[in-house]
């Protein structure tokens, strides 16, 4: 072990203890959303995966493919579901983590380390590279080369992290793994001088990850592992779902199409997020027939909401017809079919 790994505690030498990794949700052990399915490549902005922290990176205009993404055993794995043998100029596509600024400005300009396992069916050289959104810059990419189809490998590369990071809650550095990238991407989504591959041209091609690792220093040490529940605690920061959950609710007046809501987060999240309702949520009130249902969340803050609203008319629209502060229920199913998803993810 390299003198840069060690330290002393009470004059022992002993082992670099501590938060080393900066990724969150390397282990791919919480998947809220379940799977997620018919990712697009056109686009130009991230789509969250079946694992949570890891998106699809897109720059992509005019592409046809699309991906599908699930976890299974610590493993997030991303299927071709629509190939696209032909990129148009300018696009790219990776499977990214950004991570939270203020937990990443210790390493600001320093050396990391980032080590991982990967395992595909594409053989070829694919990209690697970090980007500092604080600076707009693009890292010197790297690569990895996958010789071997279908073998479970791990990888280890050390760059010098992105500088000028700020203090606070947004966007610090981006990790990515480029999966295609269009020759106009040299230099930046993959190194200059070499091929990158196009995981996207045929619909049998997968790729898995796993044990994801970066930390300052030029070694890779042992990945990290964390429990279960402190990992679901640090996603939770940036996306929330909530199923078999009922809210007591007030209707203030009969005219209103809304009504308030103690929605208290589990903890609190990174930013006010937006909201998502996936499935069924509906309305109720003991012995009243309610046909409303909620289409949006409102009032949202980093600590909850305080309302939910519905349609000013059709079948699940319209007026209560209550008065004088009324209670009702908001309920949402049994997940992953139906929840509600607050998102504040970077």
């Amino acid at each position: 072990m390299p003198l840069s790994k060690i330290q002393a505690i009470n004059g022992q030498v002993t082992p670099n203890l501590g938060r080393r990794n900066m990724i969150i949700n390397g282990g791919v052990q919480v998947s809220q959303r379940g799977s997620v399915n018919g990712i697009a490549m056109s686009g130009a902005t991230n789509v969250y995966t079946a694992a949570d922290m890891w998106a699809i990176g897109r720059a992509n205009v005019g592409d046809t493919g699309t991906l599908d993404t699930s976890v299974t055993g610590g493993v997030l794995r991303v299927d071709v579901a629509t190939a696209d043998t032909s990129l148009t100029s300018g696009s790219a596509t990776s499977i990214r983590q950004i991570i939270e600024a203020q937990n990443c400005v210790h390493a600001s300009g320093q050396t990391v380390t980032l080590s991982f396992k990967f395992k595909t069916n594409k053989t070829g050289t694919y990209g690697v590279y970090l980007y500092g959104f604080d600076a707009a810059s693009y890292g010197t990419p790297q690569s990895i080369t996958v010789s071997a189809a279908d073998t479970l490998t791990s990888y280890t590369l050390t760059f010098t992290a992105p500088s000028s990071i700020a203090r606070d809650t947004g966007q610090g550095i981006g990790v990515n793994i480029t999966l295609a990238a269009d020759s106009t991407r040299e230099g930046a989504w993959y190194p200059t001088g070499e091929t990158q591959v196009n995981f996207m041209d045929a619909g049998a091609n997968y790729c898995e990850l796993s044990e994801v690792q970066l930390e300052v220093g030029d070694t890779a040490t042992d990945f990290e592992h964390r429990s279960f529940g402190e990992e679901l605690s640090l996603c939770e920061r940036y996306f929330q779902t909530y199923s078999n959950r009922v809210w007591q609710g007030t209707n203030e007046h009969a005219a209103n199409y809304f009504m308030y809501f103690d929605g208290v987060f589990r903890q609190k999240m990174r930013a006010a997020p937006t909201a998502t309702i996936v499935g069924t949520v509906t309305l109720a009130r003991p012995q009243v027939a309610v046909t409303q249902r909620p289409t949006h969340i409102q009032g949202l803050s980093d600590e909850g909401f305080t309302k939910a609203g519905w349609a000013t008319s059709g079948t699940y629209g319209g007026q209560l017809g209550s008065h004088g502060d009324a209670y009702y229920r908001m309920a949402v199913g049994a997940g992953p079919a139906n929840q509600l998803q607050f998102s504040a993810e970077l």
